[in-house]
């Protein structure tokens, strides 16, 4: 597949690491609520949680970049991904909000804003580097989001095609789908897959013709 294991791995690893970070300080903040310190411990204790939960989103991030920045790829931001940062973000910071102004509860405020600032800029960082992408390889196809989906010729029971949806619906019953109005440059993409369907001889000629429909002299 051309990629580095160990980079895998340490990316995966990082993931790890920033999801218990951020566990850890959804539990010290309820540990703070029941048990409390005098103010100011309770705030370095909720910003050296949110410095270290913010590192490793950093170096997460950053890994990502790293590991796909030579690979020619598509961005592919799914709308519910969008969705549901968005959502997200306007819950952190709206709560941060109401923390401050109305229970005067500084912990929660400081983590709650400053959670939903990393997610702005995680969110941003994502579009700009393309982290979230689609890329057509001599054997397989890569769709990196929130988890890496590689699909193999071999590994294909059946596709369809209807919606602008392209459809894989794999052996081992998974199934995957590529909304073409959520990838950049939709029409060279689905040059590149129909190239790649008719490269591994799949008998699919009605699915590649119309993936080519668009580009018929």
């Amino acid at each position: 597949m051309n990629v580095d294991i160990l980079s895998i791995k340490k990316l995966s690893k990082l993931s790890l690491l920033r999801n218990l970070s951020f566990v850890a300080l959804a539990v010290i903040l309820v540990a703070l609520y029941l048990f409390p310190f005098d103010v100011v411990t309770n705030f370095f204790m909720i910003l050296l949680l949110v410095m270290i939960y913010a590192m490793l989103s950093a170096q997460y991030l950053q890994q990502q970049k790293r590991l796909w920045e030579h690979l020619p790829r598509f961005r592919f931001m799914s709308w519910y991904f969008i969705s549901f940062s968005i959502i997200w973000i306007v819950v952190l910071l709206v709560l941060a909000v109401f923390s401050y102004s109305v229970f005067e509860n500084i912990p929660l405020t400081l983590a709650a804003g400053s959670i939903g600032i990393i997610e702005v800029l995680a969110l941003f960082w994502i579009y700009s580097y393309r982290l979230h992408f689609i890329a057509v390889k001599p054997n397989h196809i890569m769709i990196i989001k929130k988890k890496m989906v590689y699909i193999f010729p071999e590994s294909i029971a059946e596709i369809h095609y209807r919606n602008d949806i392209l459809i894989f619906r794999l052996k081992n019953e998974a199934t995957v789908f590529v909304n073409f109005l959520e990838v950049q440059d939709a029409e060279k993409i689905k040059l590149q897959i129909a190239k790649w369907l008719t490269d591994q001889h799949l008998n699919v000629d009605t699915i590649i013709e119309a993936l080519k429909e668009k580009h018929k002299p």
